[in-house]
């Protein structure tokens, strides 16, 4: 099935979108696609873009575009406006259009040879993207008209089946797996274990990993793994209790806000707790709009010395970006954390202090900055950043953790866990193809992943691989 668009539409897209480079796309250098889209394209994946905008990204959605040859390259674009206009739209008619046009890419097949890997490729693309755009699809379910609510659940639904239409019947939609291949102490494939990995959370992995991996799976309810998240919650709105695996401290702590954020990301209606914990973070938040790195407590037992040690008079841009990172996350399917006064001067940070970084950073500043960006990768500034950052990346191996561990580095996916973004633009796709090799091929023996930096106890070294396991498990999901 094809999208078809009315004559006055077709004539629209041809005169003044004739100058799309759509096939400049195919085969482009790492970092040249981003510039080959013109201003139309990149500026409106950005929070604030005006409803015009989504229109006329509605118009583009036609054979020329998506079905014509160029499937694979206009797919990842476009479902993500298609997803955040029906986020922002309020108006159920203009929300019936952009899921109309989602539900006719769900149905869209590429016309190469359904034997070869071109297809194969193109149809994961696809699954990917659809896949990104679950948070608003079951947004609109929960809060839409009935008409609406059952097409945005449809949707849902169909992921699953354009996933098993591509040949990948191990793949459950959303980001998620419904069965297992192969065995974990020899797989080389893109499949991983499951059943070992299921088994390894279940006896190593907090409760918090456990409830999190059936979520993801479709096995649990989103309440089970808010249940869990609030074992570790305080009543300032904060977070502590060793949610952070090397810091045990009960108090309220930014790293642990940052890994509350990050299971908030996954559950679309985590009630107040998001807005309440963006309260807490304004509270402990600097002069300079950053947050320390950590906050003082007397509760030390089973706490790394880098966690003892933190300066809470500075602030630290590893931990102000994974922050608006994951809050960014959490703001597609909750407007009022969209517009949290804190999110927005913790954003005006981090843009001055990645400009400010010196020559040769540390990685896990180039990580989390990278992370950051790939939110808001859409504006101009954070584009040139971003060129700027991947350049301190390795492609092809370890990039060196300046201090750390020996041996210890980040991998290419560390810095880019996700599909169809302005950061995984930047890479060689070659790269990321062999290192999601290098990360299925990482499942050992008990069913787990390991972490590639020292825990600092052997508790949090299982509760860290538990959550490795986890992301690894997201981060091979979403590309197949």
């Amino acid at each position: 099935m094809s999208v078809r668009l009315d004559p006055e539409t077709r004539d629209w897209i041809l005169r003044d979108l004739s100058t799309v480079p759509w096939r400049s796309l195919r085969g482009a250098r790492p970092g040249e696609s981003a510039s080959a889209v013109p201003d139309l394209l990149t500026a409106l994946v950005t929070k604030t873009a005006e409803p015009a905008d989504y229109r006329r990204i509605i118009r583009l959605i036609s054979d020329e575009v998506v079905h014509d040859g160029m499937y694979a390259e206009a797919a990842p674009y476009i479902v993500p406006y298609l997803a955040r206009w029906i986020m922002v739209e309020p108006a159920e008619s203009a929300r019936a259009a952009a899921l109309g046009l989602l539900e006719a890419l769900a149905e869209l097949e590429p016309e190469t040879d359904p034997a070869g890997p071109d297809w194969l490729a193109e149809q994961q693309v696809m699954l990917a993207a659809l896949a990104d755009a679950r948070e608003a699809l079951l947004d609109v379910a929960q809060t839409s008209e009935p008409s609406n609510a059952r097409t945005a659940q449809d949707l849902v639904d169909r992921i699953s089946s354009v996933a098993g239409h591509a040949g990948h019947a191990d793949y459950a939609g959303a980001g998620g797996y419904a069965g297992a291949g192969g065995s974990a102490a020899n797989n080389t494939s893109m499949t991983p274990d499951l059943d070992a990995a299921v088994s390894f959370v279940a006896t190593h992995g907090r409760i918090l990993e456990r409830r999190r991996l059936d979520l993801l799976l479709g096995r649990g309810p989103a309440d089970g793994v808010l249940a869990a998240l609030d074992a570790y919650r305080n009543g300032d709105g904060g977070y502590g209790w060793g949610l952070e695996p090397d810091l045990r401290s009960a108090t309220s702590q930014p790293v642990a806000a940052m890994h509350a954020l990050e299971v908030l990301s996954e559950i679309p209606d985590a009630g107040t707790r998001p807005v309440e914990l963006c309260d807490w973070l304004a509270r402990y938040t600097l002069a300079d709009g950053g947050v320390p790195f950590g906050l003082p407590f007397t509760d030390v037992e089973g706490c790394a010395p880098h966690w003892v040690a933190a300066d809470p008079a500075v602030s630290s841009l590893q931990m102000t970006a994974q922050l608006a990172a994951q809050a960014y996350r959490v703001a597609r399917g909750r407007r009022e954390v969209a517009g949290q006064l804190w999110l927005s001067r913790a954003t005006a940070y981090c843009l001055d202090a990645i400009e400010r970084l010196p020559d040769e950073p540390h990685a896990y500043e180039v990580m989390f900055a990278l992370h950051f960006l790939d939110e808001i990768g859409d504006q101009p500034r954070a584009r040139t950043l971003i060129d700027r950052l991947v350049r301190h990346v390795v492609q092809d191996g370890l990039t060196p953790v300046a201090g750390g561990a020996p041996g210890e580095g980040l991998h290419l996916l560390d810095f880019t866990p996700r599909p169809g973004t302005a950061v995984r633009a930047a890479f060689a796709p070659e790269s990321v193809e062999a290192d999601l090799r290098r990360l299925a091929s990482g499942q050992q023996p008990d069913g787990g992943w390991t972490v590639g930096f020292p825990a600092y106890s052997p508790a949090a070294e299982l509760e860290w691989r538990a959550y490795a396991t986890l992301q690894a498990l997201a981060t091979l999901g979403a590309t197949r």
